[in-house]
């Protein structure tokens, strides 16, 4: 039980990695060989890692702005939440955009793809975060009633071994 609350503690703080994800994402284009063969259908492998890297900012600031809008008051939860939302979308807009060919489909195809995409994409995120939380909040509850109950066990075990001990005259 202990390591599936440490999990859920990781991903509802993990915020920050989230965010240093997103600001390192455009730079992964420098790891990439000058003359290395790309993927998909890409020409170069430091192009396809310079759009992958571009996708990974929104979609990585989104989630560490929906991380953060859980300690955030309603009003600004919600604003905030939008806002990671949207990001979250853009995000997946782009990275379909840099896995999918646009060679396959016609351009009315294509962006109605990237857009449902993005749209499924972000409204998955919103369930699993909302998932995450309330099975934290969940276990938690369950946590604390242990506990609360094994304080009244060991209360009464104490009540019950000090009544002993008078009775038998111990101190």
């Amino acid at each position: 039980m202990t390591q599936i609350v440490m999990v859920f503690r990781t991903i509802k703080n993990s915020g920050g990695i989230y965010f240093i994800v997103a600001f390192l994402g455009p730079f992964l284009h420098l790891f990439a060989g000058t003359s290395q063969e790309g993927v998909l259908h890409w020409m170069w492998m430091s192009s396809f890692l310079d759009s992958l890297g571009w996708a990974m900012l929104p979609l990585f600031m989104g989630l560490g702005l929906l991380t953060f809008s859980t300690r955030l008051q309603s009003d600004n939860r919600t604003v905030l939440g939008l806002v990671s939302m949207i990001s979250v979308a853009i995000g997946c807009f782009y990275l379909a955009y840099t896995l999918i060919s646009v060679k396959d489909f016609t351009n009315f195809q294509y962006y109605a793809l990237l857009i449902s995409i993005a749209i499924f994409s972000s409204i998955l995120v919103y369930y699993m975060h909302r998932a995450v939380k309330s099975t934290e909040e969940r276990l938690l509850k369950l946590i604390a009633s242990l506990s609360s109950k094994e304080d009244e066990l060991a209360y009464e075990e104490h009540m019950e071994d000090l009544t002993a001990a008078l009775k038998n005259g111990n101190d």
